[in-house]
């Protein structure tokens, strides 16, 4: 018991070096460009930009939240965004082919994105393959979806859609409150339940889970579908904000956030280990990055590179710390 409790205070010592770190890099980076670049906090702090870099962060947390229910069981899920994007184009297609009904369109979003995630589940619970296969096929049907249906146009959808998704609650907008409701929701999911703890378990060892009683695939299953949740309710706020869905939201610098997010808030890669919380921190961080980089006229392409160090790095001392 006592060395229970002694690996446990390690842990969260170490938890909280990590977040120190990271936050310390964050600080030193935002000097440095401040001495530099003296434009570049006036920019920073104009409201509209701070009101992009709330949006933002409600769509990529949301998302990042359903792809760690999926990390923690150690497997991957490389199919939000052209789930979310899928889901926001059919669902839009279908609104308007019944005359604007705005609750025929949410429940087509809806069940578009559970059903790729029901897919997901089944293909790597029940018949084995690999989470990577699995969802990159899902990926490449997602986008192939959304192409045919929008036919390289955007399709709008009604104001009272965008004026219900897409409202403030006084100045703060409403996705933002919803993701906040999603992480505490997640949260209170992953630490307070026999579901989560099982999450876990499957991450650490599914065959031991299974000995345990605790069916693996069923977990396994759950989360693939619970991550398809969160992209259709990504999908829904993504579409309201801009009035409309096309096919090419279907793109590969989300992917690239929602993996940041989550391996930058302690989400291992191996499995087993990571929290809501620290998600919560990824997704701000990773904001922060992608925001300053487009203040400061970074290429795209360029960001892609600094992306991808990243999660080489964090992927890189996650391993080493588990040796």
């Amino acid at each position: 018991m006592q060395y229970a409790i002694k690996q446990m205070i390690q842990k969260n010592k170490q938890r909280i070096l990590y977040y120190a770190l990271v936050i310390c890099a964050v600080v030193i980076v935002f000097a440095v460009l401040f001495v530099t670049n003296p434009t570049f906090m006036v920019n920073f702090l104009k409201p509209e930009n701070i009101t992009g870099v709330l949006y933002d962060l409600s769509s990529v947390g949301i998302m990042a939240v359903g792809f760690s229910f999926v990390m923690i069981t150690a497997g991957i899920d490389l199919s939000g965004p052209a789930v979310m994007t899928a889901g926001a184009v059919v669902g839009a297609k279908v609104m308007v082919a019944v005359g604007g009904n705005i609750a025929v369109g949410f429940f087509m979003m809806m069940a578009v994105c559970l059903g790729f995630g029901l897919f997901n589940g089944i293909a790597v619970a029940k018949f084995r393959i690999a989470p990577l296969i699995v969802t990159l096929t899902t990926m490449i049907l997602g986008q192939g979806v959304s192409v045919l249906t929008a036919r390289s146009t955007a399709i709008s959808v009604p104001e009272l859609f965008s004026d219900i998704f897409n409202a403030k609650i006084g100045s703060v907008p409403v996705p933002l409150v919803a993701a906040l409701a999603l992480f505490v929701f997640a949260f209170i999911l992953l630490n307070n339940t026999k579901f989560g703890r099982g999450v876990y378990a499957v991450g650490i060892n599914e065959r031991a889970t299974n000995v345990c009683g605790i069916s693996g695939q069923k977990i396994i299953i759950t989360c693939y579908v619970l991550a398809a949740l969160f992209y259709a309710i990504a999908a829904v706020f993504s579409t309201a904000r801009l009035g409309g869905a096309t096919a090419a939201g279907a793109g590969d610098q989300l992917l690239a956030d929602i993996i940041c997010s989550a391996i930058i808030g302690g989400i291992s890669t191996t499995g087993g280990v990571g929290s809501i919380s620290g998600v919560f921190f990824g997704s701000i961080i990773m904001i922060l990055i992608r925001n300053t980089m487009n203040l400061n006229n970074v290429e795209f392409a360029t960001q892609f590179l600094y992306k991808g160090i990243i999660i080489l790095a964090i992927t890189f001392l996650d391993t080493r710390r588990k040796k």
